[in-house]
Parts: structure tokens; C-alpha cells; sequence
């Protein structure tokens, strides 16, 4: 994310790269503020959750961690980042070497059982293509970390489903999961480049995009 991922607008010069740059630190900041709000609550029902207005008033305690620890979601998104800083482009491979490492150093917080299985797969294999959680086993992991990817692709839409769709078989092989990789990944660029957005073209293109 540096300054030649900015898209080009003619309208707003500087003003318009700080408000492009506030949505990208907006979208890194809530994906690891949302992750702390919820991990407390992960596989509750939802009579079980605080309504809203007592889920924002403070974080909640989570695993003995202090509050407002974020977890392995957050981490897995800031080691995708790490991977992109260091090679320059998105390469499944390395970023599956990013978030194993993790495992390696057993740092991981709050880890999933799909996650887990892939890390310490492709620490045994060195094979990202075939690490990841089998079809049919079609968990979340993937729309957790994936957000930053649509960022990347400001310039580059046409590269962000199959390019995601690789990251999230990382971990999950199920399409629901890929699917979800994807959807949020695109409702990220859409959010970060569309002044203002109207529900049902924005769900289309979500809906266009995962289609394949």
C-alpha cells in the first residue's frame, strides 16, 4: 500500500490521497477493532452477544488477554501486509510462509482449527496449493484477513478474484470460503474508491465478482 496504489482523481489532488489514505488505515484499524469486540463472543448465539450499545461502550475481557486484544485474524491480515511490503505483489506462496511462521513462533492468538491445520501443513509440505482446509469444511478464516487485499488492487480489479481466491486456499478449499475471501476483499475497494454507495449496484458487483 504505497503511494502508486492511490487511484488517480482529478478532482480532489492532495485532499483526495488524504482521504484515500484516512480509508486505508480506516480499514486496518476496524478490521483489528472489530476483531477485539468480538472475539469474546466467537460461536455464542445471538441472545448470548451484548446489544450494540453495550458491545461499544468497552472491550470485553478474552481468554485472559487484557482488553481490546485483537487475534490470530488481525495477525493473519498484518502478515499478509508484511508479505506484500517485502515481494512488492501478492504471491500466495510467500504469504502462506508469512502466516506459517507464526505458528513457528508460536505467537498465534486465539488460533482456528482450519488455520491451524493449514500452517502446520505447509510447514511439513512447503505446498500452499494444497495446505488448506478440504471442501466442505467452510469456515470464515478467509473474509477475516483479506480486506487489505482489495486495497491493493485499487488499480488492478481485474486481478483481485483469482489473486484472492489463491490467498484464501491457503487455509479453506470449501468455494463458500474462497467465495467469502473474495466478497470482502472487493466490498473493501468498492468502500475505499466509491464516494457514496447505493446498496443494490454495491451488492451486485460483490455478487459479479464471486461469481466464478
Amino acid at each position: 500500500m504505497t503511494e502508486q496504489s492511490h487511484p488517480k482523481n482529478n478532482s480532489g489532488g492532495a485532499s483526495s490521497s488524504l482521504a484515500l489514505r484516512d480509508r486505508f488505515l480506516g480499514c486496518l484499524l476496524g478490521c483489528a477493532v472489530g476483531d477485539a469486540l468480538g472475539a469474546p463472543y466467537e460461536g455464542l448465539w445471538p441472545h448470548s452477544i451484548p446489544d450494540e450499545d453495550t458491545l461499544m461502550r468497552q472491550f470485553d475481557e478474552f481468554e485472559g488477554y487484557p482488553r481490546g486484544q485483537f487475534t490470530d485474524d488481525t495477525q493473519l491480515t498484518l502478515a499478509t501486509i508484511d508479505s506484500i511490503l517485502k515481494v512488492g505483489d501478492v504471491s500466495p506462496a510467500h504469504v502462506a510462509r508469512s502466516i506459517a511462521s507464526l505458528w513457528k513462533k508460536q505467537a498465534v492468538i486465539g488460533p482456528g482449527g482450519a488455520c491451524s491445520y493449514a500452517a502446520t501443513t505447509f510447514l511439513r509440505t512447503g505446498d500452499w496449493t494444497r495446505c488448506g482446509a478440504a471442501e466442505g469444511q467452510a469456515g470464515n478464516g478467509t473474509a477475516m484477513r483479506t480486506a487489505a487485499l482489495g486495497l491493493f488492487f485499487l488499480h488492478e480489479p481485474e486481478r483481485l478474484p483469482g489473486t484472492v481466491a489463491d490467498i484464501s486456499r491457503i487455509t479453506h478449499h470449501d468455494p463458500r470460503s474462497i467465495a467469502g475471501g473474495v466478497a470482502v476483499a472487493k466490498a473493501a475497494q468498492l468502500l475505499a474508491t466509491e464516494p457514496i454507495i447505493d446498496p443494490h449496484p454495491f451488492c451486485q458487483a460483490i455478487a459479479e465478482t464471486i461469481a466464478p
